[in-house]
């Protein structure tokens, strides 16, 4: 009997220590679920934000594009406003308007 009883204690004593061990296995599972969603999440973020990083690179390309062709059209508009003023003698005051923004 006393074989029985051991027996019996050793079972019992292992199903106490396994109970834990699934309920931290449950848990485990549970947190790398999660971990894995927020990491798909995340991703999903960043790559979003890459694509407006690319978005805005294109976008400041265009525009540094047109303030250059803009800047051409102010230097030509201004031969022009300086040649036509040229036979009165006012074409300082077109240089000197220049110099304020």
């Amino acid at each position: 009997m006393l074989i029985i009883f051991s027996f019996r204690d050793k079972l019992v004593s292992r199903q106490l220590l396994i109970i834990p061990l699934h309920v931290c296995c449950y848990r485990m599972r549970d947190l790398s679920a999660h971990e894995k969603h927020e990491f798909q999440k995340l991703q999903k973020d960043l790559d979003l934000r890459k694509s407006e990083i690319a978005e805005l690179a294109r976008t400041k390309e265009k525009l540094s594009s047109r303030v250059e062709e803009m800047d051409n059209q102010i230097s030509d508009l201004q031969e022009q406003v300086d040649a036509a003023l040229g036979g009165r003698g006012n074409g300082s005051t077109i240089g000197r308007l220049q110099t304020y923004p």
